[in-house]
């Protein structure tokens, strides 16, 4: 699993645009139209767009649904918002689009302490540096 702020959008095929958060051997998929789990390490992201690459060296690949229009709201809630954004083959190979991702992202927000005596302004700035973690 690898993660950079920000868009995709020309680092398709650049791994050394992307950070890796994990990487696991051995993960045994549960079949075809069964999910397989892979509890993530839990990390930590900016509030603001972020990309995810999940990369699969070996076996079966990826699920996914041909998308209608890349960069269109796929899912939201108050939270997040995941796009439609795009497949590529293995190793940030050559790119399909525009493709959805059929998978779960189970996620908690990071708490903020509560400020005591901080005026307004600075709440601001505090909101604006939210941080999101996703596992």
């Amino acid at each position: 699993l690898y993660v950079k702020p920000g868009s995709y959008a020309g680092s398709e095929t650049t791994p050394g645009n992307w950070s890796l958060v994990e990487s696991v051997l051995g993960l045994t998929s549960a079949g075809e139209n069964n999910p397989t789990a892979w509890d993530v390490t839990d990390f930590t992201i900016d509030a603001g767009a972020s990309a995810f690459y999940v990369n699969v060296t070996n076996g079966p690949g990826l699920n996914y649904t041909n998308g209608s229009t890349e960069g269109n709201t796929l899912v939201s809630n108050a939270d997040i918002e995941i796009f439609e954004g795009i497949g590529n083959q293995v190793n940030f190979g050559n790119q399909f689009r525009p493709r959805n991702w059929n998978g779960n992202i189970v996620y908690s927000l990071a708490s903020v302490p509560e400020p005591s005596s901080l005026v307004a302004l600075a709440g601001c700035f505090l909101l604006s540096g939210l941080r999101r973690r996703r596992a």
